[in-house]
């Protein structure tokens, strides 16, 4: 797996930015190889690494770091909209949002699952959070990733996060009607769905793409696609099990061919982009102090076998040809494992998100 240096900023060409990234031994073949990091247009999130043969691989992967870099003055504010501009809210207005969030929101059985993994009532943790100061609040409803904090996480702060963006996200789909869409159960069931691209209008294309995320049809990107193709390395961190963020994310993929196991094809957890309590109690595992873990690394890992938070085996993705798949990300997934240098092709949206749609503030409906 590559890292990108996001303290260099980097330069502008033909309207594209860049930055600089580092490309791992088994690509550059040099310890210390650089690559070029795309901060903008249809290769955002890239590492372009040198082969031995002096032509240029895009490697996949640095999106996830940009996002985790939110909020610490880097430049990718206006590239990935990772600042926490999208809360524009006075302070006692920020405080009743969120009172209003959690009253309006949640459950009596989702308060009640809360407290029983963190055994601090919400009520509780909310009057805590009230006396914090507004900037922090505006940080808790923004789409930062991850919000440290020396107490608050151990009384749920990431959990109810997780907890309030997944209602937010159901309200505004069934607000705009979209729980009528015919794949909605199972999309909402599975978090997956693999549809035949060739019987896909482009208008049903953008049907489902609301329906999955909830997005307005203005804020779908235009449908234009863009090969991208994954080389797999070795020792690729993407290989293990992780969530993107704390909210629902969605990425999307056009396999021309038939993808087999041979070639490392995305795996998936049915179902687990839902906050059931089993996944609620490892994520309140992983993200109380010191929470190493998540404040390094760009997406949260997964440290056990996904059948222990009751779910079922994750599946490979194996998927005829002229297969359009969306999933979101907030899930448990990876990408499968293949030889050293397999290439695996798939079309992508051109655009800033990583070949999926725009990730707004989940707590805006």
């Amino acid at each position: 797996m590559y890292s990108p240096q996001v303290i260099v900023a980097g330069e502008t060409i033909d309207g594209v930015q860049f930055g600089v990234c580092r490309c791992p031994n088994e690509v550059g073949g040099d310890e210390h190889s650089i690559g070029r990091l795309y901060l903008s247009g249809p290769n955002m999130g890239g590492c372009g690494c040198k082969m031995p043969d002096a032509t240029e691989t895009l490697l996949i992967g640095a999106y996830e770091y940009l996002q985790a870099d939110e909020g610490k003055g880097h430049l990718f504010e206006d590239v990935a909209s990772n600042s926490n501009s999208d809360v524009n809210m006075g302070d006692d207005e920020i405080k009743k949002a969120l009172s209003s969030l959690i009253a309006e929101e949640l459950t009596q059985e989702d308060l009640q699952t809360l407290q029983d993994i963190t055994n601090t009532p919400v009520s509780d943790l909310e009057k805590e959070l009230l006396l914090q100061s507004p900037d922090f609040l505006r940080k808790v409803l923004s789409h930062a990733r991850y919000i440290p904090h020396p107490t608050l996480n151990d009384k749920g702060l990431h959990l109810l996060r997780c907890m309030l963006a997944e209602r937010v996200a159901d309200s505004r789909r069934r607000k705009r009607g979209y729980h009528k869409h015919p794949d909605y159960e199972l999309f909402m069931k599975d978090g997956i769905l693999v549809k035949d691209f060739t019987q896909l209008t482009d208008q049903e294309m953008r049907s489902v793409m609301m329906m999955v995320s909830g997005l307005d049809e203005k804020e779908i990107p235009p449908l234009r696609w863009v090969n991208r193709p994954v080389t797999h390395i070795a020792g690729d961190a993407q290989y293990q099990m992780h969530v993107d963020t704390f909210h629902a994310a969605y990425k999307i993929w056009i396999y021309q061919n038939e993808t087999t196991p041979e070639q490392g094809p995305l795996n998936y957890v049915r179902g687990s982009h839902r906050n059931t309590k089993g996944k609620l109690q490892w994520l309140y595992n992983v993200t109380i102090p010191p929470a190493s873990h998540v404040l390094k690394e760009p997406s949260i890992r997964l440290n056990v076998d996904e059948t222990l938070l009751g779910f079922d085996h994750r599946e490979v993705m194996t998927t005829p040809a002229n297969s359009f798949v969306i999933a979101d990300t907030s899930g448990f997934h990876a990408r499968g494992l293949a030889e050293p240098g397999t290439i695996r092709y798939a079309m992508r949206i051109e655009g800033p998100y990583d070949g999926g749609l725009p990730r707004k503030n989940p707590f805006v409906e």
